[in-house]
């Protein structure tokens, strides 16, 4: 027995040997290794899992090569090295202790999903992981380098560079204490602990990082924190970050363990740039929202608002059962009005019925310079989805004019057919059918036609009356691309007044396609097309375009081909366009020619532009030339530009590569109006694209003076100046006929950068002394300054702006300004001047000559840069000015502004002239609302003011107006000319030249856009207002109202009496009752009531005026009456034709020549619509007096004309024949035949 012990004890140390030995052998052999490896896989399906290397020892490092894990669903996976280190003896002790696991070169593709609904769904909450595991791990170190996470289709969803991780997971925790994840989807940091034992007892903390977005220098990321607390019962989740706006967001579950739990929802987010979320809009949005609900159903309230559209979400339910979407209602407050959503839809292929109504009322679109728009609309889905119904009316409301779209249609589980579709709008309609398909594949057909459709409903810009037949088809391809084909054919009516003609077509294919246009609209032609995609092929061809024809604010013709040939990005290009009398806006070109051929790449081409007479941003410019040589992708650039503002030469190579332009700026010459030209010293390099533009160092001298600018944007920007002579400024600060001259230099530094989308940085402006005169030839010094010292400084959040403006003697100007750089503006600051020579006056009104006075005092700013407040005093005082224009002198006058800080501002002033004074008192009231305009309200009052003392007029007034400032000028009140004298033989004359006189180089006062001005005002003449000259002595009595509106004619409603004595060829006559009138009638044109008379022993003979200042109508008259020779005979000699001298009938011809010429303008009118080429009154050598003629050209050098004698019996026939060079003879035949050789020169 006690054999059989030891034998059986032997075996069981030889057992326990052998099982050592073994382990022993598989954990610290390669061919153990092996062994073990080969047992996993077998335990596999075949070829599962397999690997091209394996290294190392199991109870150490194991390193595998080549590692490839697939299965039959699709999952493959595969790693380039994995490394392994495990105390694998751990085990004995039920715990798997890793202390290194290292991934790198991870590719996984996940299988193909099914849509089918699992057999056995999962359930909440009991299908939670139990965290309870046979033995604990614990993972010292996890890391992954260069993960790859596609879709079945390899499609990359993503792209992990490194991947750390430490953790513990056992006894039903989870611990993990490090996960740091950096991949292309952004940046994760995380931490946590989750107890499945303690009804999941959470604690979770951790940030997160999105991709930036953007241009370098202005690319934006989204930063986020987060923290989840709590268990089954009550759950919390916090988020805070910016993106780039604040974003907060609350969420608190409570009672998870039921079928329904409870939930709030709270969030405030913005502005929220959508791109850094993965939209291709960067438009921002601002969010409000608060949620509460239990289970899939919820009570939602907020707001949104993006790009100036809000959307208020008034309180409003919306359910989810999990296949029928339920509104109860969903109610959105847009654009002052609401639409309402309610009703039930089922969805994702559930059953039930569709029953759902969308209402709109009283929505308004507000539209700058156009009508509100108003839209009301019913909507209804109704059916089941396999059957269902849609019906619809929208009606539109826009200056009293009424439109309205209709549809009507139904629909099933793959497509919606439209019966009716139609649109109303006044005098026309577009009435059309079709067809929506979503499945399999999207896919429509349109068939429309346009009746007399005015586009200029929705938008007033393009009225018109337009008829075409519209038709489409398409569908959507497998590649993601579509297949499409539009045409618009018979296209007819007219659009802003203007025939149209013609058809359209498009028809693409995926990502390419071909279009056809023959277009005619007023007296523009336009034919061509051609390939379009990736890959052009178009010519098009203009025979005229008419500018004026297509866009309200331009004109000009442009005649000639264009072409485009090759990729997209750089094509061919052909040209051959002329153009003349161009105008878009405030740019205008008097003439254009490009001509040329410029291949994309590769051959050598050439490309002329050239603009005459072109005024382009402001400045004015005579001739513009540029001539580029070479291809798209490498040119030769030369420029060349003459104006007002100097004469510019530049030359330039460039090349086109990958998106970027780069090139050498080779020669720049600048020549101003006054001083030395400048001169590029040196060539200098450029890059511009990928959002990113460098320039290398580039310097300009003239003379002693230098500028160097240097820029790798949006990283950095400097710009350094010495010596720059300040006159370079006079072509730009000379205008409406003043010519500024301004003397003395000034240095410049200035540097910036970009930040989060904003440019910082700053600059400094040093001048040590400069005077500005009226003209360089001038001796007067308007003012003079010692040093000029101008600070700015751009940072992040505000601008600081500091000035020390230092002038002759003790003058000085002196501010700190500062100027938050967000949304509300925040302005402060404060400005000292002190100013004893006022001459700088004259600057800003060449009508203002020797002021003087002292301006002082102090003012500080606050408030915003829309609602700005100011405090404290500034004055003109005691000033005194002549104004020569007007003949005056202003004495002991002063204009003072005050505020408290409240934001309103008080003005109160005296003008004092002749015995007369003008008080000035005036407020600027602080804005009440967001986007109001300033208000500035002024009362000006005065009386007997001298307005003016000329020898051509002396008038004194006593005004009474209303003035009020707000985006416009709004002006009210009156004017009482108290005593007035106009001298016509002072007055200087106001003949307009004759229609054939032409103008050289016209001087055109420049200037920006003007205030909008509205004014109602009444001049009242009293009882002293005299008109004398030439003659007359008279009277002007009565009242004007006067009205004028920017944009409009200056009309006038009221009259005015003319009364007294006129002489002429020693008679006297009397203006008796006369009458000037105007019924909201252009003010030049007063509707005319005047009679002149004179009276003898037994008779009286006067000259009647009537009709309008335009049209006036004279008729001589007589009491008794007698024939018109006779009359004028009395009226201008005093006695009868028969007694008048040769002498004395020159001075009747005169008299008739006079009458004559005030009806000539009816006689051309005349003329003009019976054909005749010349009609007209003029003196008659041959019938010795004023005679009416008429006239027409049998040829275009054969004039024949008869005429009629004014002051007596005769007629005349004349011919006259051209020869040439300013030759003709002329004969006529009357009393007497007369012949003559003329010659005329013009000059």
């Amino acid at each position: 027995m006690r054999r059989w012990l030891l034998w059986i004890g032997a075996g069981l140390a030889a057992l326990v040997l052998v099982v050592v030995l073994g382990l022993a052998w598989l954990l610290n052999t390669g061919s153990g290794r092996d062994v073990v490896l080969g047992r996993v896989a077998a335990a596999l399906p075949p070829g599962a899992l397999t690997w091209e290397r394996a290294e190392g020892r199991l109870s150490g490092l194991v390193v595998l090569h080549g590692l490839h894990y697939q299965v039959e669903d699709g999952l493959d996976v595969r790693i380039e090295r994995a490394e392994l280190d495990a105390r694998v003896r751990a085990l004995l002790g039920r715990k798997l202790d890793v202390r290194r696991l290292w991934l790198e070169g991870v590719e996984v593709r996940l299988a193909e999903t099914d849509d089918a609904p699992p057999a056995d769904p999962w359930q909440w909450p009991e299908d939670l992981p139990q965290l309870d595991l046979p033995v604990k791990v614990e993972v010292a170190e996890l890391g992954v380098r260069r993960l790859e996470l596609m879709a079945a289709d390899e499609v990359p969803l993503l792209e992990v560079s490194r991947l750390d991780a430490t953790g513990r997971l056992g006894d039903g925790r989870l611990e993990l204490t490090q996960l740091d994840v950096d991949s292309d989807r952004g940046d994760l940091r995380l931490r946590a602990e989750l107890d499945s034992g303690q009804r999941y007892a959470t604690e979770l903390s951790g940030s997160f990082v999105l991709p930036e977005v953007g241009e370098p220098g202005q690319a934006q990321a989204a930063r986020f924190r987060a923290g989840l607390y709590g268990n089954l019962d009550a759950l919390a989740l916090e988020l805070t970050g910016r993106a780039p706006g604040e974003v907060s967001l609350q969420l608190r579950l409570d009672d998870l363990a039921s079928q329904t739990p409870s939930w709030q929802l709270d969030l405030d987010a913005g502005p929220v740039n959508p791109r850094l979320f993965g939209a291709e809009d960067d438009t921002p949005v601002v969010a409000r929202l608060q949620a509460r609900g239990a289970g899939l159903r919820a009570d939602l309230e907020g707001r949104v608002e993006r790009d100036g559209m809000e959307i208020d979400i008034a309180p409003s339910t919306v359910e989810w059962t999990g296949e029928v979407l339920l509104l109860e209602p969903l109610v959105l407050g847009l654009y002052e009005g609401i639409v309402r959503l309610e009703g039930q839809a089922a969805l994702a292929g559930g059953a039930g019925d569709i029953d759902l109504q969308a209402l709109i009322e009283g929505v308004v679109i507000r539209q700058e310079e156009q009508a509100p728009l108003t839209i009301d609309g019913r909507l209804a889905v109704e059916g089941e989805p396999d059957a269902w119904r849609i019906e619809g009316t929208t009606a539109f409301e826009r200056d009293g004019e009424q439109a309205t779209l209709q549809l009507r249609g139904e629909g099933d589980r793959e497509r919606l057919r439209l019966d009716t579709l139609r649109a109303d709008v006044p005098g026309g309609d577009v009435v059309g059918s079709g067809e929506v398909a979503w499945s399999p594949v999207l896919a429509w057909t349109l068939d429309a036609r346009l009746q007399a459709f005015d586009p200029g409903y929705f938008n007033p810009d393009f009225p018109g009356r337009i008829d075409a037949a519209l038709s489409s088809q398409g569908q959507a391809r497998d590649d993601q691309g579509v297949d499409a084909r539009v045409e618009l054919d018979d296209i007819g009516g007219q659009l802003r007044g203007r025939a149209l003609s013609g058809q359209a077509a498009l028809d693409w294919r995926g990502d390419r396609g071909d279009v056809t246009l023959a277009l005619g609209i007023g007296a523009s032609r336009i034919r061509g097309g051609g390939a379009i995609g990736e890959v052009l092929d178009l010519a098009f061809e203009l025979d005229p375009l008419q500018l004026q024809d297509l866009l309200p604010d331009a004109a000009g013709v442009v005649r000639g081909e264009v072409a485009l040939a090759g990729p997209a990005q750089s094509p061919d290009i052909q040209a051959d366009l002329r153009g003349s009398t161009l105008r878009y806006g405030d740019h205008e070109v008097e003439t254009l020619r490009v001509r040329g051929e410029l291949p994309g790449q590769g051959a050598r081409g050439r490309l002329d532009a050239s603009l005459g007479g072109a005024v382009l941003g402001g400045v004015a410019l005579d001739s513009l030339q540029a001539q580029v040589e070479g291809s798209l992708a490498q040119a030769e650039i030369a420029l060349q530009a003459d104006g007002e503002v100097g004469t510019l030469d530049m030359a330039a190579s460039t090349r086109r590569s990958d998106g970027e332009l780069a090139g050498e700026l080779q020669a720049l010459r600048y020549a101003p109006p006054r001083g030395a030209p400048w001169q590029l010293e040196a060539p200098a390099d450029f890059v511009v694209g990928d959002g990113r533009a460098r320039l290398s160092r580039a310097c300009l001298s003239a003379a002693t003076a230098r500028a160097c600018v240097e820029a790798d944007w949006p990283e950095r920007a400097v710009v350094e100046a010495r010596d720059l002579p300040l006159a370079m400024l006079d072509p730009w600060l000379s205008e409406d006929a003043v010519d500024f001259h301004v003397e003395g230099i000034v240095d410049v530094d200035a540097e910036f950068t970009q930040q989060d989308g904003q440019v910082v940085g700053n600059a400094r402006v040093v001048s040590e002394g400069g005077v500005v005169r009226l003209s360089e030839a001038g001796t007067r010094e308007l003012l003079t300054y010692q040093r000029l010292l101008l600070e700015v400084d751009l940072g992040s959040e505000r601008i600081d702006a500091n000035l020390d403006l230092r002038l002759s003697g003790e003058d000085y100007a002196r501010g700190r300004f500062r100027l938050d750089r967000d949304d509300e503006a925040a302005l402060e600051g404060d400005l000292q001047v002190q100013v004893s020579d006022l001459a700088f006056v004259e600057l800003f009104s060449p009508d203002i000559v020797v002021p003087q006075g002292e301006l002082s005092g102090r003012l500080a700013v606050a408030g915003t840069l829309d609602a700005p407040r100011i405090s404290g005093d500034a004055g003109l005082r005691n000033f005194s000015a002549e104004l020569p224009a007007l003949g005056i002198s202003l004495e002991g006058s002063q204009v003072l502004l005050r505020g408290d800080g409240s934001g309103e501002a008080i003005l109160e002033g005296e003008l004092h002239s002749g015995e007369g004074t003008i008080t000035i008192t005036g407020r600027q009231i602080a804005s009440t609302g967001e986007g109001e305009p300033r208000r500035i309200e002024i009362e000006v009052q005065g009386a007997d003011f001298l307005a003016a003392d000329l020898p051509e007029l002396r008038a004194v007034v006593s005004p009474d107006l209303q003035v009020v400032v707000t985006d416009r000028l709004h002006v009210r009140g009156r004017v009482d000319v108290d005593s007035a004298r106009l001298d016509l033989e002072q007055l200087e004359s106001t003949t307009s030249p004759s229609p054939d006189v032409v103008v050289v180089d016209p001087v055109e006062p420049a200037g920006g856009p003007r205030m909008p001005i509205d004014a109602l005002v009444t001049v009242a003449l009293g009882d002293d207002v005299e008109l004398v000259g030439f003659g007359l002595e008279g009277e002007l009595t009565g009242e004007l109202r006067v009205r004028e509106v920017t944009g409009r004619a200056t009309t006038a409603t009221g009259a005015l009496g003319v009364s007294g004595d006129y002489t002429a060829y020693g008679q006297d006559l009397r203006l008796e009752n006369g009458r000037l009138a105007w019924a909201s009638s252009p003010i030049e044109n007063p509707t005319l009531d005047l009679v002149a008379q004179r009276s003898f022993e037994n008779h009286t003979v006067g000259i009647r005026v009537r009709g309008t200042a335009r049209r006036p109508t004279t008729e001589i008259f007589s009491t008794p009456p007698m024939d018109n020779t006779e009359a004028m005979s009395w009226l201008v000699l005093g006695r009868p034709l028969r007694t008048a001298s040769g002498e004395e009938g020159q001075q009747l011809g005169a008299a008739a020549l006079a009458l004559g010429a005030g009806g000539n303008y009816l006689a051309e009118q005349m003329g003009a619509r019976l054909g005749l080429d010349e009609v007209g009154v003029a003196d008659s050598r041959a019938l010795g007096g004023a005679t009416l003629s008429i006239g027409k050209y049998l040829s275009p050098r054969l004039l024949v004309s008869y005429g009629v004698s004014l002051l007596g019996d005769g007629q005349v026939l004349t011919l006259k024949y051209l020869l040439g060079r300013g030759f003709d003879i002329e004969i006529a035949s009357g009393t007497e035949s007369r012949a003559a050789l003329n010659w005329r020169l013009e000059r």
